[in-house]
């Protein structure tokens, strides 16, 4: 589509236009197509590396706050609003990070 509306404005530029330029413009737009083909598909497999972490670091703490060795740090402090925040702060770093990815786009 934006090479469509790339050929349309040159033909309707009073300027003309050298072979060269042309050959270098479209040259880099398929730069940037590959370029960004190529950061979806990191971004998508750092999104699922980072969930598969979040998901077995949930489950270590939720079993670490479970047993009796916890070292006596949390002795009172009931396990699920741990968790809970825990989980929170994991899922507003994968939105921010969501985020950053979607605005890179642009």
């Amino acid at each position: 589509m934006k090479e469509e509306q790339l050929k349309k404005i040159i033909q309707k530029s009073t300027v003309e236009t050298s072979d060269q330029f042309i050959n270098n413009l479209m040259s880099s737009i398929d730069h940037n197509q590959e370029r960004k083909k190529t950061l979806k598909s990191l971004f998508k497999r750092a999104l699922i590396a980072i969930s598969i972490v979040s998901i077995a670091m949930s489950y270590v703490l939720y079993q670490y706050l479970d047993s009796e060795n916890s070292l006596g740090i949390l002795p009172n402090i009931p396990k699920t609003p741990l968790f809970v925040i825990f989980m929170v702060v994991i899922l507003f770093y994968i939105n921010t990070f969501i985020r950053t990815n979607e605005q890179n786009r642009i």
